[in-house]
């Protein structure tokens, strides 16, 4: 567990060293930066105080009277150089650049041609580049100064050279590390200030572009011996050279002093962690004494209890806050034991009673299923969405519609079944329609016209909760064509019943005069008799035998319309076709 903890540590500690490295470097090459900007600041103040002490020359009384005595400018000459120790030597010349008089005798040039002295006698102060004097160390800078005459125009020129060495001696006291360099190079990459002064108006690398000092002004540099160093690149502008181009301050370090000081810091570092590695172990071990092995021993307590093992009890030891926490562990173990048995017990009880319940919900379920299977009506709900969610198999036949049909998600597919050969009365469909979306009662019969006519009456209402709100509609279909058809049998039997009272009525009437008709006949047929007439007593007998059989018609119309039964009897079909024949010949014109 101890190595374990010391995992992270090591994760952190080598990104760190890495950071620790990239910054010292960064340290190491802002010193450096910082150090060559001090510099060109110096070297900048060095030359902007050699320029001012120049100007004191041109406004010299005695060099400036161009009509004064040679031997009082010389004397003056002597005395400024001895004065100021930047001028190594000054010397005078006229307009057409001859020699007029000179503080050294071994001056190379007694007439001067250079562009610098052109540009003095235009009334311009020109320094040159540092240049080497023959035969002595060091290099010297050239300045060319025009001398004015009261009328303003340039009679004369000044010409001083001005020891380097005030840069050079700045430049040489300032070290970098142990083995750094300090070096100023022209823009041409020549070395003009260097510790060997053999190097002086040598290049520096003749391989290197002096432009890539401009470029990168910070980086590593190896030099032709392959020594690597950490360098930085100040520019000196022309403006502050008060030459005509610009110089470069290079500091330089060697790569090897700037890697010890990180090496020595990453030592250092190492060496921190290492110590803090042995007291963490220490810690660790004394920690795992008295914290580590009593908590696992609880967490070993911890997953047999998690297993369901509760009769197990953990064990303190170690610190008085370890024993607290096995104290406190045990008691909420026996607690645990004590919900769980009452668990046990809830769940039980919980367990009969929705066992119990789901038996009651599926016998009401199955009871329910079996009503609305059973019921003489079709039967449809939909949702508060317009799906179909029950519809029975009676619905569907009476329709002749397919659950296909109704799987739609709008109350379209409901009323769509209504559609076709269908007759819809008071607006038609459209009317349901305007009631289905005002949620009104619909309630009527409609017929279908086909190979099987059938008459259904429908209703539909919506469905609302204890609040009021739309959550379906119901849909009710009942078959009428039966009903219908039983109650036009019914309209035909009472048609019926009442042309038979009608005939009972009639036909008593009938009866009574048919009853006066055969007796008077009776009594003539008596008087034929005894008078003899025989002729007259076949007619007479026809026509007491055809209201004999009115009679009897009468007696039957009497019998249906009273509901009376009827007396059956056999007879000879031939004696009443002949019986029949007599009445028709005697009732029906022979015509």
């Amino acid at each position: 567990m101890i190595v374990t903890g010391l995992v992270p540590l090591i994760i952190v500690l080598i990104p760190l060293l890495t950071v620790l490295s990239r910054n010292l470097r960064e340290i190491e090459e802002e010193k450096v930066s910082d150090l060559s900007r001090q510099l060109s600041r110096h070297v900048a103040e060095v030359m902007d105080r050699s320029a001012r002490d120049l100007e004191s020359l041109v406004t010299n009384p005695f060099l400036s009277d161009h009509q004064g005595k040679i031997e009082d400018k010389l004397s003056e000459m002597n005395r400024l150089v001895s004065v100021y120790e930047a001028y190594s030597d000054l010397s005078l010349y006229d307009k057409n650049g001859y020699l007029i008089e000179s503080t050294t005798e071994d001056y190379p040039s007694h007439r001067d041609y250079t562009s610098w002295f052109k540009d003095a006698l235009e009334g311009k102060t020109t320094i040159s580049q540092p240049q080497r004097k023959i035969g002595s160390e060091g290099l010297f800078l050239t300045v060319y100064l025009p001398v004015k005459s009261k009328e303003g125009s340039i009679e004369q020129v000044i010409k001083a050279r001005l020891s380097f060495d005030r840069v050079m001696s700045l430049l040489r006291g300032v070290h970098v590390g142990e083995n750094g360099k300090i070096l100023l190079l022209d823009s041409l990459g020549n070395v003009i200030c260097d510790n060997d002064l053999e190097r002086l108006k040598e290049k520096f690398d003749p391989e290197k572009s002096p432009s890539d000092w401009l470029l990168n002004p910070v980086g590593t540099y190896s030099d032709p011996k392959g020594n690597e160093y950490l360098y930085s690149a100040e520019v000196l502008p022309k403006a502050l050279t008060h030459v005509d181009s610009h110089w470069v301050v290079l500091a330089m370090k060697p790569m090897t002093e700037v890697m010890a000081v990180t090496r020595q810091a990453q030592a250092t570092l190492a060496a921190a962690t290492v110590g803090m590695i042995a007291v963490a172990m220490v810690l660790g071990w004394f920690l795992s004494l008295k914290i580590s092995l009593p908590l696992e021993r609880i967490g070993h307590v911890a997953r047999l209890v998690a297993g369901g093992d509760l009769g197990v009890r953990a064990t303190g030891g170690g610190a008085e806050e370890i024993d607290q926490l096995a104290t406190s562990f045990n008691q909420m173990v026996s607690e645990l034991s004590q919900h769980r048995s009452g668990l046990e017990s809830l769940v039980l009880s919980r367990t009969e009673s929705l066992r119990r319940s789901q038996s009651d919900l599926e016998r009401t379920s199955a009871r329910l299923q079996a009503a609305f299977d059973s019921t003489n009506n079709g039967f449809l709900v939909e949702d508060s969405g317009g799906d179909v969610a029950v519809v029975n198999d009676l619905f569907l036949a009476l329709t002749g519609a397919s659950r296909e049909e109704l799987a739609g998600d709008s109350e379209r597919s409901v009323l769509s079944v209504f559609t076709g050969d269908w007759e819809i009365p008071e607006g038609g469909l459209e009317s349901w329609e305007s009631k289905v979306g005002a949620d009104e009662v619909i309630d009527a019969e409609v017929t279908h016209f086909g190979e099987d006519e059938k008459i259904l009456h429908v209703f539909s209402s919506s469905i609302q909760d204890h609040r009021g709100k739309k959550v379906g509609r119901v849909w009710t279909v009942q078959d009428l064509s039966e009903q219908r058809r039983l109650e036009a049998s019914l309209r035909q039997s009472q048609k019926m019943e009442a042309v038979g009272q009608l005939a009972g009525g009639v036909a008593h009437d009938f009866n009574n005069l048919l009853t006066g008709i055969l007796g008077n006949l009776a009594l003539v047929e008596l008087d034929l008799e005894k008078e003899g007439g025989e002729e007259n007593q076949e007619h007479l007998r026809c026509a007491i035998r055809a209201g004999e059989r009115a009679a009897e018609l009468v007696k039957q119309l009497l019998g249906f319309s009273r509901r009376s039964r009827m007396d059956l009897k056999v007879c000879d079909p031939s004696a009443v076709l002949t019986e029949v024949r007599d009445i028709l010949t005697a009732t029906i014109d022979p015509r």
